[in-house]
């Protein structure tokens, strides 16, 4: 089970930090802000139990929750949120996201 520190900022290629700009301020994009963003849309063509959706809000809340410290995650949880962080955003924030979620994917396959 990975330990996982969700208030880790994402980089670009070149290991800049990823920024958002919200109401003219920029922000780091944190891994925290993509994966609950991720676990709490609603995706076409998916037609989620009420237990399903409460299983993805639970992780949501785990992760938003958190005030700096890591957080263990099962395997199953590491899985569904990596499975919808690569649905919702683009190669770049899908890339950043999963060096620090499972450094191993960044190895060549």
């Amino acid at each position: 089970m990975p330990l996982v520190n969700f208030n880790d900022v994402l980089k670009n290629l070149r290991g800049e930090e990823l920024k958002d700009v919200t109401d003219g301020k920029e922000q780091p994009i944190t891994l925290k802000t993509v994966c609950v963003e991720a676990l709490l849309t609603s995706y076409p063509k998916e037609e989620l139990s009420g237990t399903e959706k409460m299983k993805r809000y639970r992780i949501a809340k785990k992760i938003d929750d958190l005030n700096g410290e890591a957080l263990l995650l099962s395997v199953d949880e590491l899985k569904q949120v990596k499975d919808l962080v690569g649905t919702r955003f683009s190669p770049l924030i899908v890339g950043a996201a999963y060096a620090i979620l499972d450094p191993t994917e960044l190895e060549a396959k």
